[in-house]
């Protein structure tokens, strides 16, 4: 006959016929999984639970104090709503991501700082 290597269920198969007992059989499967397991990831590759934890999430950005919202804004607390609402506009058309001028982080802190004042007033 051909010289084929036996195939796990041709080994239980024998053993079975042989012995009849299955704890045999249960022995053979666990160390073909095992040999199996460590020929498709070898030991020293990294296991799951060896890896190191995903980095955390950036932090949302913090609120400004009421105080400071004014300052970040330019305006005063005695102004008015409508002259904060237009330094307000006009500051964001200038640092808005999409103008040639624009910053992203200074936007977000002024925007951030005039809905601290929208809620306060």
């Amino acid at each position: 006959m051909y010289n084929t290597p036996m195939t796990l269920r041709d080994e239980m198969l024998r053993i079975y016929k042989d012995s009849g007992t299955q704890k045999r059989i249960d022995q053979l499967v666990a160390g073909f999984a095992e040999q199996i397991i460590n020929q498709i990831a070898p030991p020293d590759m990294l296991r799951p639970t060896d890896m190191p934890p995903p980095p955390a999430p950036p932090a949302p950005p913090k609120t400004p104090s009421y105080q400071s919202a004014y300052q970040i804004v330019g305006v005063s607390q005695g102004d008015s709503q409508e002259l904060i609402d237009a330094v307000y506009r006009a500051k964001a058309k200038y640092l808005h991501p999409d103008c040639p001028t624009g910053n992203t982080d200074e936007f977000i802190k002024l925007k951030t700082a005039y809905d601290t004042i929208r809620r306060h007033s």
